[in-house]
Order: structure tokens, then sequence, then C-alpha cells
């Protein structure tokens, strides 16, 4: 086990949050709250300075060696490229500016919703020296009607992830302009952007996921469901035809208080989760500064940890599934081995 601690900011909630990421190859690793961002090149060496944003950092990748991380900012919507060795920023000279990536030891590629109509992959092209991303495929999303009456569709740009293991791209499409959801809920394929799944959302569920789920969700590997944190409970949803998925944790079993309480404390809320690559265990964290294990085959708790460092933001695992970390309040980072 490793304790790491970080030059940032205290994390706050969901509207700002906190990223925690290992490289591809489980060498390196970032941290994030907020518009600040820290890179550890090797786990075992010091960290490099903190990097500012002028704006909230909503995404961050490594890219497949670890010598890059990509950086989507919110607000501005923009992405910028960090270099992990040197600590400097630039912007990213990419086609677009892309708001989700995925990058593993052989590749990657981006996502990019452009227009407000427009899906857009871009596949990671490393050999192009200016670019270094080759357009994959443009799905036309736009509204039917005369050409003159045409209206762009969107997808949400606080709400999406890649499914990298199961294929899928999960967004929230809406019209474009308007508060009333357009589609809802859409899984599409990255292989051509084809949709695969769709579950029409009245505007109230929307708007829920859009505050829950938005920047915290995480795609089982199976791509069947997801999982989110939305105050003090993890809720889920299906992202697949036929698929029946509880609709949220079991609550764990409260601690019998050494002295009756006058009030009873409100739950603790969660503010993060993270599949196993493997899809046998759910991370979950949050204030009551517990990391928790569950197993996804029978939601029971395998293992938790309280290593007293306060309350916890954000929790990842490797690629490989060998380790996890998580990020608590404070900046401090706990990095374990995995032996279940």
């Amino acid at each position: 086990m490793l304790a790491l601690q970080s030059d940032l900011k205290p994390a706050g909630g969901p509207r700002n949050p906190a990223r925690l990421a290992f490289s591809p190859d489980g060498l390196a690793l970032l941290a994030s709250t907020g518009d600040r961002v820290q890179v550890w090149p090797r786990l075992d060496a010091p960290p490099r300075p903190v990097a500012e944003s002028e704006s909230m950092l909503e995404r961050v990748a490594f890219t497949p060696d670890g010598g890059r991380v990509y950086l989507y900012r919110s607000g501005s919507s923009r992405t910028d490229v960090l270099d992990a060795a040197t600590g400097g920023v630039t912007r990213s000279g990419l086609p677009e500016d892309p708001a989700w990536f995925h990058f593993d030891t052989a590749g990657g590629f981006c996502i990019v919703c452009r227009d407000q109509g427009n899906l857009v992959r871009f596949d990671y092209a490393p050999k192009l020296k200016k670019k270094q991303f080759r357009e994959a495929w443009v799905i036309d999303r736009w509204s039917d009607g005369s050409e003159k009456n045409r209206k762009p569709l969107g997808s949400h740009y606080r709400f999406g992830a890649i499914g990298a293991a199961a294929g899928v791209f999960v967004s929230l499409e809406y019209k474009f302009g308007g508060s009333e959801p357009f589609r809802g809920l859409t899984v599409r394929s990255v292989t051509d952007g084809s949709i695969v799944y769709h579950q029409p959302l009245k505007s109230n569920n929307a708007d829920k996921l859009l505050d829950a789920a938005g920047l915290t969700l995480a795609i089982h590997p199976s791509g069947r469901y997801m999982a989110y944190p939305d105050g003090p409970v993890v809720r889920f949803r299906a992202l697949a035809e036929g698929v029946k998925v509880r609709a949220k944790l079991p609550k764990l079993p409260a601690k019998k208080p050494k002295k009756p309480a006058k009030k009873p404390k409100p739950a603790p809320d969660y503010h993060a989760v993270a599949f196993s690559p493997n899809g046998v265990l759910l991370a979950v964290v949050g204030d009551d500064s517990l990391v928790t294990l569950y197993d996804t085959s029978t939601w029971k708790v395998v293992k938790s940890f309280a290593w007293k460092v306060g309350k916890l933001r954000a929790v990842c695992f490797s690629a490989d599934g060998f380790r996890a970390a998580a990020l608590s309040a404070n900046g401090k980072i706990m990095v374990w081995d995995i032996d279940i």
C-alpha cells in the first residue's frame, strides 16, 4: 500500500468533481479536483507540479504510453494536453475538441459532439505528427423535417461515458436549446455510432441523471448496466434490452453508537464509483471515509478499507485490475493491491 500526498485543493461535491486515473500501463497516476491536476509519472517518484486551468476539468485521460494527459474543460468546452514529464500544458492540436476519451496500451479513440448535432469518432494515430487523430465515422443527428426547419440534436456535454470493454458510448441525447430531452438515454456502438439501446426519459428523470450521474457514472464492462452515486445511495440503470438490474445498492448495516444520539445523523453521501476491469467488483467511496468493495453477482460487501484520511471523492482501478486508488477531500491518495 502507498500513501501519496497531492498539492490539490480540497475536493468539492458533484459540481466540482474529483478525478483519479492510472495510465494504461499502470505505472503513472493522475489526480484532479476542480480546475487543478497533478501527475505522478511513477508511483515511487515525486509528482509533477500542479497544473491549473481556467475552468473545471470535466474528464482526464492518459495516452497509451502515459506520456501525455488529455484534459477536457467544461465551460470553455476545450481540450488541452498536459506533458506528464514536464507538467507543461498546451492546446491539443486536435481537429475538434473531444469531450470523451479512451486509451489503452494498444491505442485509443475519442468522441466529439459537433455543432450540437453530429457525433464524431477520431482514432488515435500518433504517427500523424500534428493532429495525431484520424476521423473514423460521423453520425448526422438532426431532427426530421424540411431543410429550412432542421434543428440540431445535442448530446449533453456533462453526461456521457465510453464503455470500451463493451464497445459502447452512453449519453443523454436531447433537443438542442430546449429543456425537454429529445431522445433520452442512448447507447451507441463505438464501432460505427449506431444505436444499440434507447430509453425515453421524461425531463425530470433526465435532469436527475444530469445532476447525479453526468460526471460520476461508471459502466459495467459487460455494457449491460451503469452505476452512479446519488446522494446517500448508489443507483443502477439498465443499458441493454432485457436487462433487469436492481434500483440501488443495499444499505450498509449501521454501526451502533456508543451513546444514544439526540438526533440521528443523516446518511453519508457517496461521490464516486468504479467497476473493476473484470466486472467482479464495484468500488464505492464517499463521506463515510470508507472504500467499500461489492461483489457484483451478489451485491454483498467483500471488503472495506478505513484509512482515516478523511472523506473520499474519487476511486479507480488500474487497467489490469491488480491495483486501485482512492482520493480524499484533503488531497491524500491511497494506492493498494487488489487481492480478492
